[in-house]
């Protein structure tokens, strides 16, 4: 496997939005188009033991409430790729990672929001994975790295956020000053590759305010574990939403 990404969905609504950050991943497919299948881990899919699709088809599920109805009529018919499912499970347990096949799960709104903005026509196959948010960033990269040995065809994502603090939240997309902090500085770790900094980040000033809860963060570890010595990471888009939420479209690449 060649290519990774983080890849933030914000709201449910993202995928109505129109914006730099929405424009540039709806260019996924145009810049990568060697992809054809996909594995997305969803900070919305949580268990303790990794949990493994391979369903054929995907129902969509509405993980939210509050919102205008017309999500509540979002369709995304999102086939599954079985043979893929269980390519993942077998290197997850080559590396000595437990993991479990699940047919029944729908796709959340971590994944399908963004499957509407990355892949409308629906041309892309996809197993979707869940995430142990409190598993320790160490084993998190351990599971990234078990991914590489899938081919250059597929790509590994991450639905979540690296800034995302719903009971802080403000208006505009001026970012407060601390999540702003957090950010940059994490943002620089990654893109320096700088490894200690990243499994250390709770030591950080600000993180219990930008990273309350782990589930949208977590998953940076195990995409950053893709990685190989060599690899490198470039920042596609990001902005700030209401604040506090960052949208950030990262890509992982190894030669």
């Amino acid at each position: 496997m060649k290519k990774s990404f983080f890849m933030a969905h914000g709201a449910p609504t993202i995928y109505l939005e129109d914006n730099s950050f929405t424009q540039n991943l709806k260019n996924f497919k145009k810049e990568n188009p060697e992809i054809t299948q996909l594995v997305i881990m969803s900070a919305h899919f949580e268990s303790e033991v990794i949990k493994v699709s391979t369903s054929i088809n995907y129902e969509t599920m509405y993980d939210f409430g509050g919102f205008p109805s017309e999500l509540y009529e979002v369709k995304m018919p999102t086939k599954g790729n079985p043979v893929l499912g269980q390519q993942v499970l077998n290197l997850l347990s080559k590396a000595d990672l437990k993991a479990q096949s699940i047919e029944t799960r729908p796709l959340d709104h971590g994944a399908w929001t963004l499957l509407k903005l990355i892949d409308p026509e629906n041309t892309l196959s996809v197993v979707l994975m869940s995430i142990s948010p409190f598993d320790e960033p160490a084993h998190l990269m351990k599971i990234g790295k078990a991914m590489t040995g899938l081919d250059d065809q597929t790509a590994f994502i991450f639905s979540g956020g690296l800034v995302h603090n719903l009971g802080w939240l403000g208006y505009g997309e001026k970012p407060e000053p601390r999540a702003l902090r957090f950010w940059t500085w994490l943002d620089q770790a990654i893109q320096n590759k700088d490894t200690n900094s990243l499994l250390d980040y709770k030591s950080h000033q600000d993180a219990r305010l930008a990273v309350p809860r782990p589930e949208h963060f977590a998953g940076i570890f195990s995409v950053y574990g893709t990685m190989d010595v060599k690899g490198k990471v470039d920042l596609l888009s990001h902005m700030f939403q209401y604040g506090t939420l960052s949208l950030d479209y990262y890509v992982f690449k190894n030669d």
